[in-house]
């Protein structure tokens, strides 16, 4: 009976850490798009407001998309395969 309350703990615990690590990186995610969108503005005030979200959402999908084509692809090249 103990190990199955141990095991439910040891679940709830992990599934926390799993759902403050998504958070963080969603958080991280938000500051970068507006860390870009300032800069686009900066650099080109002709575009409207939507533009500016557009051109820095895009950045930002890229960024992440690279990140993961890295992480999943990334080691099977170095390695050869």
């Amino acid at each position: 009976m103990f190990s199955i309350f141990t095991t439910i703990f040891s679940i709830k615990i992990s599934f926390v850490l799993l759902l403050f690590f998504k958070m963080s990186l969603h958080i991280l995610f938000f500051r970068e798009h507006n860390r870009l969108a300032r800069l686009i503005d900066e650099f080109q005030p002709s575009l409207s407001n939507e533009q500016v979200f557009q051109r820095a959402r895009m950045l930002v999908v890229a960024l992440h998309w690279g990140w993961k084509w890295k992480a999943v692809v990334g080691w099977r090249i170095d390695l050869g395969f």
